[in-house]
This record gives C-alpha cells, sequence and structure tokens, in this order.
C-alpha cells in the first residue's frame, strides 16, 4: 500500500453524498472516510465483489448507488449491501467515462460504444 491507498496511480476520484472519498485505481477502488482507507479488489471466489482491480471512472447516480468503470465493464456498489454487482447492458470493454445528466439519463464511453441509459 501507498499512504493507505493500494496503489500509488490513482486513476478516479469522486466526493460521494455522505462525505467519502472515493479513489479508483490500477489494484482497486479505495474509500476513504477521513480517517481509514477501505480497498476493495477483486476476490475470485466472491461473485459480489468488484470484476476488475483496474478502475478508469467513478460516478454517484441519484439513487446514492457507485458506478464504477473498470477494464471489465461497470460494477455498481451498493452501499447499503456492501456488494457489487455487474451493469451488463453495454458490451464488456473497458469503460473510461460515466457521467450523469438533469434527466437522471447517464452517458457511458466505453472501448466500443457511447451509450445512454434510460432512469
Amino acid at each position: 500500500m501507498y499512504n493507505g491507498l493500494s496503489s500509488n496511480t490513482v486513476t478516479a476520484i469522486l466526493q460521494d453524498k455522505k462525505g467519502f472519498m472515493w479513489f479508483g485505481t490500477r489494484n482497486g477502488l479505495n474509500r476513504f472516510d477521513g480517517n481509514v482507507f477501505k480497498v476493495y479488489q477483486n476476490e475470485l471466489t466472491d461473485s459480489t465483489s468488484i470484476g476488475s482491480n483496474s478502475i478508469f471512472s467513478l460516478y454517484e447516480d441519484s439513487k446514492e448507488k457507485l458506478w464504477v468503470g473498470t477494464y471489465k465493464g461497470i460494477f455498481i456498489y451498493d452501499p447499503v449491501k456492501e456488494s457489487f454487482k455487474p451493469f451488463n447492458l453495454i458490451p464488456a470493454g473497458e469503460v473510461r467515462y460515466i457521467k450523469g445528466d438533469g434527466r437522471h439519463h447517464i452517458w457511458i464511453i466505453n472501448k466500443y460504444a457511447f451509450v445512454r441509459t434510460y432512469p
């Protein structure tokens, strides 16, 4: 670990509505509560873990779910269950950008497509 992070290469940063700081790295997703880092990494035997350790983008939706763009697609973090599930409505691949608009659409850019989801 580098200063509490799982990697010294930070690729995405987001502050969520609860005040947590999230850092996407090349070796996992890191949540900082102001005192301690919690690291989320892929665990092959756990289907609720994040599907890839290489993080490219972060977005929090209106329901306070964290969308994590990775090397292997998008994984949505549920803060109540503290688990991830894959978002399978786009082709698998590197997700470089996730952003919401005023109508609660979510815009996604990945290696193969530019996609808009619907509320």
